[in-house]
């Protein structure tokens, strides 16, 4: 079926986009790693999920296995904080076809427990060193051309002072250009890196407080992001999905920064 000018509707395409793809998703148990999974099957890709919650990897293993017939998902239980878990990952790929894309979303800006450097160096555990391990673990088992991507989730709170923890705000930073001076190492590999601003995903701050002061927040948000709300986890995986694919395919060592406008510096 076409559209009348001999080209099939941009709709029927879409599938196609991961179509034969393998991605590998890290942090993939909830929250935007869950939707990006469910987003990249979507699209036709088969799926490696990796996270520490094992329970939760395999409920969602098997709800997908009734929805996305013809597709494998693959499932590890492991904490990316570790620092074996690169060895662990490349353990369990190797025996795996050739994957095209890794999406690296584990990462955490809870206030920590302790003093600064204590707090610093789990919170780079948590958010540099977990995609560090990811694409220690991976990168031997890349098709090797400008079709396989590498995203990582980074945050605003890398780009500009904000109210945040300020060890969250630099393992962010040194996120974002390590990925840099990755998509020149890897290359034809591409790096990129996404930015969320505030996003409403279960078990998070937003979470809670929608719940609990609601009109506080969203005074807060209309004074605070040009859109007014919050972003939802979905808004993160089109972005993600996107430079995953062909479509972005001279996008590299870049940071595509999705926050409704709540950054104010010119980057």
């Amino acid at each position: 079926m076409d559209s009348g000018d001999g080209f099939a509707p941009y709709s029927e395409l879409i599938p196609l986009m991961l179509g034969g793809k393998t991605i590998l998703v890290c942090g993939a148990s909830q929250g935007i790693g869950k939707t990006v999974c469910e987003k990249v099957l979507g699209l036709g890709a088969n799926l490696h999920q990796v996270a520490r919650n094992g329970d939760a990897l395999r409920k969602n293993a098997e709800l997908w296995a009734g929805i996305y017939k013809g597709q494998t998902v693959s499932t590890l239980s492991l904490d990316l904080t570790s620092h074996q878990s690169a060895t662990a990952l490349a353990s369990f790929l190797e025996s795996k076809e050739p994957i095209d894309g890794v999406v690296v979303t584990v990462g955490a800006g809870t206030p920590l427990q302790g003093d600064f450097a204590t707090n610093l160096r789990n919170s780079l555990d948590i958010n540099l060193f977990s995609a560090v391990h990811s694409v220690m673990g991976a990168t031997p088992y890349f098709r090797r051309d400008s079709n396989s991507s590498v995203v990582v989730v980074g945050s605003i709170a890398g780009h500009e002072l904000l109210d945040c923890p300020p060890e969250y705000a630099a393992s962010k930073a040194a996120l974002e250009m390590l990925v840099k001076h990755w998509s020149k190492l890897y290359s034809p590999i591409r790096f990129n890196s996404v930015a969320p601003g505030n996003v409403q995903t279960s078990h998070s701050v937003w979470q809670r407080r929608t719940l609990e002061e609601p009109e506080k927040l969203s005074e807060e948000l209309e004074l605070q992001v040009s859109m007014g709300r919050l972003g939802q986890p979905e808004e993160i995986a089109n972005v993600i999905t996107f430079l995953l694919s062909s479509e972005s395919s001279f996008i590299t060592g870049s940071t595509i920064t999705v926050d409704g406008g709540q950054q104010r510096s010119v980057r």
